[in-house]
């Protein structure tokens, strides 16, 4: 008798309950694990007059395990950008640490949420720690570009944080926001990051962007495109020695 209860539950609609709001928010911190992975951009910057930027090409290396996470972006080409490299890594949410740098004996710290080449893309939006805040809340369900999507509100009162506020509209099977928007501390969007194509990870339901556009509340426009990815990439054992190396900096300086 326990056994048919059982079986008459599981063919219930409560067998295939969509996720909560913090279950959604783990699954989304489970999604971004990698052991190591690269992709190469193109990026264009369209300024609120409408003028575009000059095109430029970055290349994001970076590794995420529960315990730590860390991000490299390395400029490509052209010459304004070329040779120059940020770095940063976070150990708990919130706490990211960043640098810039040419040589990594030269990295000097930097704010982890300043734009990186003049564009809108920043650093902290890379690492997403609003899946790690405690306040995750469960809101209306919407469409972006023809998918179907719940959207999450994650909320923190941290007062070192210049974002407080998030909300996601995920795809549930494929673990990717669709739409993104940063708020401050009073409401006030700082950003939205809109995901216009995506591409799916090999062996699984998994997709993450291939093209997306972050608009910020200066009405400058990114427009990034992702034109190659290995998702096991193999990280040198140096690939962070910037970070290291800007620690022991501080550590000699006190």
């Amino acid at each position: 008798m326990k056994r048919l209860l059982v079986m008459l539950m599981c063919f219930s609609t409560l067998c295939h309950a969509e996720p909560g709001a913090d279950e959604l928010a783990g699954l989304m911190r489970q999604a971004k694990s990698t052991s190591g992975f690269a992709a190469r951009m193109n990026v264009l910057v369209t300024r609120p007059d409408g003028v575009h930027g000059t095109p430029f090409k970055v290349a994001v290396i970076g590794r995420f395990s529960a315990d730590k996470q860390q991000l490299r972006v390395n400029g490509i080409s052209p010459d304004l950008v070329r040779g120059r490299f940020f770095a940063a890594e976070s150990a708990r949410a919130g706490d990211i640490r960043a640098v810039s740098y040419r040589a990594p004996s030269e990295a000097k710290g930097i704010d982890s949420d300043a734009r990186l080449f003049d564009s809108s893309l920043v650093l902290w939006d890379m690492f997403s720690p609003w899946w790690s805040w405690r306040r995750q809340t469960m809101m209306t369900a919407d469409r972006i570009n023809g998918r179907e999507c719940v959207t999450i509100r994650s909320s923190t009162d941290d007062k070192n944080l210049t974002v407080r506020e998030v909300e996601s509209c995920v795809d549930v099977n494929a673990r990717l926001s669709l739409r993104t928007r940063l708020y401050d501390a009073h409401h006030a969007l700082i950003r939205t990051v809109l995901v216009g194509q995506a591409i799916q990870k090999a062996d699984t339901s998994i997709q993450t962007a291939k093209k997306l556009t972050i608009t910020d509340a200066d009405g400058v426009v990114t427009q990034v495109e992702v034109y190659s990815g290995d998702e096991q990439y193999q990280i040198a054992a140096d690939a962070f020695a910037a970070l290291d190396a800007e620690r022991e900096q501080k550590s000699g300086a006190r």
